[in-house]
């Protein structure tokens, strides 16, 4: 696999940039990337976002496993 020109957080920085409202079409041509690129890194960034949702979740919510396997169930989904 290629390594990437940009480091995590100049990937980051680029996508702040355009959270602070600044066009995809400028930030692009300003870090020479094509809009392809940025918008694969926008998706990262929002799963990166929502795993830590997850794991924030799965911190909080007290869970048991199913059948040893280590796969959570939350304990409303419990049978008595």
């Amino acid at each position: 696999m290629k390594k990437s020109r940009y480091t995590e957080e100049q990937i980051i920085g680029i996508l702040k940039q355009h959270e602070a409202g600044v066009k995809t079409a400028d930030l692009c041509r300003e870090h020479g990337i094509s809009a392809a690129t940025f918008y694969g890194w926008n998706s990262r960034g929002a799963l990166r976002n929502f795993g830590e949702f997850i794991n924030l979740f799965y911190q909080k919510v007290p869970t048991l496993t199913v059948g040893g396997y280590g796969y959570p169930l939350c304990a409303q989904n419990t049978r008595p």
